[in-house]
């Protein structure tokens, strides 16, 4: 097995946070208080602590990985010894793929549509998955070039920032506009990388073969885990998009997903028997909420949260399981959200929370499990309570209180109207 230490370039450090004055809505402590343990990668040690009966499918699912790792180094060395180069050369960057994948059917059959369409078949790892931040736009990708664009052999698969679904979406398309076998294939490929993928509980990683790190987390954040639900609730219903994929593969598709909803029900953060939202990121052993970079602090998330609410309010028939857990975290967002302060630019502090009469509402990117209470991520993974005491260079580089759970609020409203309340 490889170690479970994560690569070094996985590690992201903190900035040195300067202490501002406090804001008096939030600034409940002043001092930063340290944090739990950030997170634990899925370690054979992890898995041998398991109660004898979960062991073998985490065991087999380790030993699927590591080969399908093995094989994607393999793949990597024989590129470069080709190319009689040391590494495989980083692929062009783009931050959203350099072209938009979410075209009508019809494009696909454009000499354009097409052009692209041999980019992205020509990104799928030796796996089935795709990588991010990938400029898709220009040409495919030549002998000695890498998967990725940013770090060699990190990202190569992966569900982050809509990658892998995005991809699928495409190629399943240009099949249907074209009748390209490859592109056919392609998709089915990246199924079964959906398929295998999968943890025995029903979630997924971010990063597959897994690599360690927090990246093993279950990733509700950037829509990941709703992402691929989504992609396999349209594939099991045969939609106009996926006719083409055979019965067997859809009845299993629909299988997957109700594991994954599953998951989703199991890993709701409960506070004195009530339930919440979901954290960015949930341990794969354990379900519980856990950090992520050093300023990602483990609590609930309310985009996060407001986003896997909307994913279940859309499921047809939903379960007693799924009302109880739309309304928990419905009036969660509810409870937590911040009104008559806005989150802006200031003209002497950069990003900041201010009062403003009539603004909002806003809520703080993560709340502390148990009390509410907005966190935010300072130095050496320890916990902040005052947006404005983190450093300006933090500030301005995250959104610390996105509006976004508003719109996914009034979608649960008109669905609890629809209830009858």
């Amino acid at each position: 097995m490889r170690s479970s230490t994560p690569p070094r370039f996985l590690f992201r450090s903190a900035c040195p946070f300067a202490f501002a004055g406090a804001l008096a809505l939030f600034a409940v402590a002043t001092a930063a208080v340290a944090a739990e343990p950030y997170y634990e990668p899925i370690t054979l040690e992890r898995v041998l602590a398991l109660p004898a009966s979960e062991q073998r499918p985490w065991l087999e699912y380790l030993a699927r990985s590591e080969k399908n790792f093995a094989i994607e180094k393999e793949f990597r060395a024989n590129e470069a010894r080709a190319a009689r180069i040391p590494d495989l050369k980083l692929a062009p960057y783009a931050t959203v793929f350099g072209v938009n994948l979410d075209q009508p059917i019809a494009w696909f059959a454009t000499p354009e549509g097409r052009r692209i369409t041999a980019n992205v078949l020509s990104y799928q790892t030796p796996t089935g998955g795709w990588s991010k931040r990938l400029d898709l736009g220009k040409e495919p990708r030549a002998p000695g070039t890498d998967f990725v664009s940013e770090h060699n052999a990190h990202y190569e698969g992966t569900f982050d920032n809509d990658s892998t679904t995005t991809q699928m979406r495409a190629v399943a398309r240009a099949f249907q506009a074209t009748g390209n076998a490859a592109a056919r294939d392609s998709f089915l490929r990246g199924l079964n990388y959906v398929f295998i993928s999968q943890y025995p509980n029903g979630g997924w990683p971010q990063i597959y073969p897994i690599e360690g790190g927090y990246h093993d987390a279950i990733p509700y954040n950037d829509d990941a885990v709703t992402n691929v639900l989504t992609l396999l609730r349209d594939v099991a219903a045969g939609g106009p998009d996926f006719d083409f994929v055979p019965p067997a593969l859809r009845r299993e598709a629909g299988e997957r997903a109700q594991r994954g909803i599953a998951c989703v029900l199991a890993s709701q953060i409960r506070v004195e028997g009530k339930l919440t939202g979901w954290c960015q990121q949930h341990d794969a052993l354990t379900l519980k909420p856990c950090a992520a970079r050093a300023f990602e602090p483990a609590g609930i998330c309310s985009a996060e949260s407001a986003s896997v609410m909307h994913f279940l309010i859309d499921l047809p028939n939903p379960s007693p399981a799924v009302v109880a857990a739309v309304k928990g975290v419905g009036e969660w967002l509810k409870k937590t959200a911040v009104r008559d302060f806005a989150w802006k630019n200031t003209p002497d502090n950069g990003r900041m929370l201010v009062p403003e009469a009539g603004a909002g509402p806003l809520w703080s990117r993560i709340y502390e499990v148990g009390t509410d209470k907005p966190i935010f991520g300072g130095p050496n993974y320890s916990v902040l309570y005052d947006v404005n005491t983190v450093t300006r260079e933090r500030r301005g580089g995250y959104n610390w209180y996105p509006n976004s759970p508003a719109r996914h609020l009034a979608a649960y409203d008109l669905w609890l109207k629809q209830r009858g309340g």
